[in-house]
């Protein structure tokens, strides 16, 4: 089913190469498909997310979406890695989270993403490092019920 899905949005970018939907779309297709996947193969699936991901972005640059999705996709890629590896991406994220936030502050999947990425990388650490990015999460988390609540969510 990838392979299908990735020749129509493949065809899709024939017809209208300026279509950021499909960009983005085969970008959340294939971060999917990369957590289905171990290794270089996953390794490979993600950088292809990515680059999807950011041709999305230099099409439609306010594409918030894209952004909370390449964190996220940056997020499960380095619950995958360890050390320095796995500190990279999850940095990486939050600076897509971040990102994502400055075109549309009034979203509050973004900061859940974040959150839950800061308890991720919380979970990989011990001592007073875990327990300041359990408390950072928690600001994160709580700071997207409020903008849920604001909208009577």
């Amino acid at each position: 089913l990838f392979a299908q899905a990735a020749e129509k949005y493949a065809a899709a970018l024939k017809i209208k190469p300026d279509k950021h939907e499909a960009l983005y779309n085969w970008g959340n297709a294939l971060s999917a498909q990369a957590e289905t996947k171990i290794g270089e193969e996953a390794d490979r699936l993600f950088a292809e997310a990515r680059e999807k991901y950011a041709a999305a972005l230099m099409i439609k640059p306010d594409l918030h979406e894209a952004l909370n999705n390449w964190g996220c996709a940056l997020s499960t890629q380095a619950k995958t890695k360890a050390g320095e590896e796995a500190d990279r991406l999850f940095a990486q994220a939050r600076e897509k989270y971040a990102a994502a936030l400055k075109i549309s502050p009034d979203k509050s999947e973004a900061l859940n993403n974040w959150g839950n990425t800061l308890s991720d990388q919380a979970a990989t650490k011990s001592g007073e490092e875990a327990e300041k990015l359990h408390a950072l999460a928690r600001e994160k988390l709580l700071e997207a019920e409020s903008i849920k609540g604001k909208k009577g969510l």
